[in-house]
């Protein structure tokens, strides 16, 4: 009879080990389905690794096809199996998928907590880079623009002690550099960002890094789009849009999809604008991010605004309001909320002209 549990046991194993090679291939459905597999027969035996790690990989598929929701619901059902087992690495480890997922759904305050818990706890440097450079691209995306330099050139420093030969080291820097080439980039030192985005696309095309050659791309199209450089900028923004359909990657297509509206809209082809919007902001609905849907909602109101639709315009308003609600944001429901006001005083003074005439 234990023999035979044994054999189930090596068989599920065998099946997440297959799962996870077929996932590294991004063969998303395929992985899925034999980890749903492993998942059942695990829970059948009451098989506790197996159950801890059949999440755990489901976790990290559904983040990947961006399915955010399911993603937390399954990475913290494998913490409270790691938990069981005493396994404080791949507990660490949770934390930072789960914060990595939280980011990305907008939950920036929630995930800044999961990434200080993991820089605090987590021993191998590699993964406390990983915890330090997404809990500054947290504080940039707050505006709290001095502290994520600050945290990338500590973050930068830090990867020093590392192997310089190794491709993960070289995969460090070249994020790091590109990191701080947004700060520059934000800052309007254009040509300091040219030069760190050219050194980390050097460094990320040498070791064959297809998703930072894609990030790489979508940065310089809005270097370009800044100088006014709009064609330069749209064959960039079009590159990087090009690779990240290739890597089914939902949330960066849809960034980038928005910059292409930017492009146009600095044109002034609202059409256009409207458009790339518009399947940014149905991404962005699909995968769950609160915080892509809030500021597309927001933009495409506005454009919406200008043509003088009104109608449509306080529908997105209100639909970025709905979602700066969800997300906390009192700063933002504010500035929406004027924004309705103001447009609701131009149609009561439309209506008293029309009663004059």
């Amino acid at each position: 009879m234990e023999n035979n549990k044994d054999n189930k046991q090596i068989l599920i194993e065998a099946l997440l080990q297959k799962a996870r090679i077929i996932f590294e291939k991004s063969q998303f459905n395929e992985a899925k389905a034999l980890s749903v597999k492993a998942l059942d027969q695990a829970e059948d035996l009451n098989y506790i690794r197996g159950m801890a790690k059949g999440n755990f990989l489901l976790g990290i598929i559904f983040f990947e096809t961006g399915d955010l929701d399911s993603s937390v619901k399954f990475l913290k059902s494998s913490s409270k199996y790691y938990k069981e087992l005493g396994n404080t690495t791949m507990l660490n480890s949770i934390k930072y998928e789960i914060g990595l997922t939280l980011y990305r759904k907008g939950d920036l305050d929630e995930a800044l907590k999961m990434f200080d818990e993991s820089i605090e706890n987590i021993e191998s440097i590699e993964n406390k880079i990983a915890s330090m450079h997404q809990k500054a691209n947290i504080l940039f995306d707050q505006n709290k623009v001095d502290e994520s330099l600050d945290l990338y050139l500590k973050t930068l420093e830090l990867s020093k002690s590392l192997d310089a030969n190794n491709i993960m080291t070289k995969k460090i820097l070249a994020n790091m550099k590109h990191e701080i080439s947004l700060v520059y980039l934000k800052q309007n030192k254009l040509e300091e960002a040219l030069r760190l985005l050219e050194e980390s696309l050097r460094i990320k095309k040498s070791i064959d890094y297809e998703q930072g050659i894609a990030r790489s791309y979508q940065i310089l199209g809005s270097l370009y789009e800044k100088k006014e450089d709009y064609d330069k900028s749209l064959d960039y923004q079009t590159k990087a849009l090009n690779i990240f359909r290739l890597l089914n990657d939902p949330y960066e297509e849809a960034i980038t999809y928005e910059s292409i509206s930017k492009i146009y809209y600095k044109q002034n082809n609202i059409s256009e604008a409207k458009s790339y919007l518009l399947k940014s902001l149905e991404i962005q609905e699909k995968i769950g991010d609160k915080r892509g849907v809030c500021i597309g909602s927001y933009k495409l109101a506005s454009l919406y605004e200008i043509e003088n639709n009104i109608l449509k315009s306080v529908k997105y308003y209100d639909k970025a309001f709905q979602m700066a609600k969800k997300l906390s944001n009192p700063k933002i429901m504010k500035k929406i909320k004027e924004k309705i006001l103001k447009i609701k005083e131009r149609l009561d003074n439309i209506e008293e002209d029309q009663n004059e005439i």
